[in-house]
């Protein structure tokens, strides 16, 4: 839903965040914001509900749709097309916690607004340092090495407007 107002209410938005979920709105006609939006996307590369590469691969988060969804990939490099970004850059991120899991950070270079991306190779539909709310067997591993609030927090105090 936030990559979907991000396409359609960009007047009204500084910014959005999002966690195991790329944009699928990317996928109809129309995703042309009216102005640049900054764009923060948190995604483990084992996500089983919405996989890295948009297959479903958990029952239980099928919505009745095809079996696929954008992938991450083409959802980031839409994001980075519609920002205007010149190229990436890919930063590790400090492997804090033996938990399975190792992120890195690809960030747009050159956008007109901010463009970021954290892979979480390992990773599944969690929240960064959050509450593992299903066995790892139905949503994947919670990534430890860095907090999904504090990031996404952080990442919207400084796209304020």
């Amino acid at each position: 839903m936030s990559h979907r107002l991000a396409c359609e209410r960009a007047d009204v938005l500084a910014a959005i965040a999002t966690v195991g979920g790329a944009n699928q709105a990317q996928g109809a006609p129309g995703c042309s914001p009216s102005r640049p939006v900054a764009v923060l996307h948190i995604h483990g590369t084992e996500d089983p509900c919405w996989g890295y590469d948009g297959e479903i691969r958990e029952s239980l988060c099928d919505d009745g749709t095809d079996g696929r969804f954008m992938d991450v990939d083409a959802s980031m490099n839409g994001w980075r097309e519609r920002n205007a970004c010149a190229q990436t850059k890919t930063e590790p991120l400090e492997d804090k916690v033996s938990d399975g899991t190792k992120s890195t950070k690809i960030v747009g270079v050159g956008c007109a607004a901010d463009t970021d991306h954290v892979r979480i190779e390992g990773g599944g539909h969690t929240w960064p340092s959050g509450w593992q709310y299903l066995s790892e067997d139905r949503v994947g591993r919670v990534a430890l090495d860095f907090d999904g609030n504090a990031v996404t927090w952080a990442f919207f105090q400084a796209h304020a407007r």
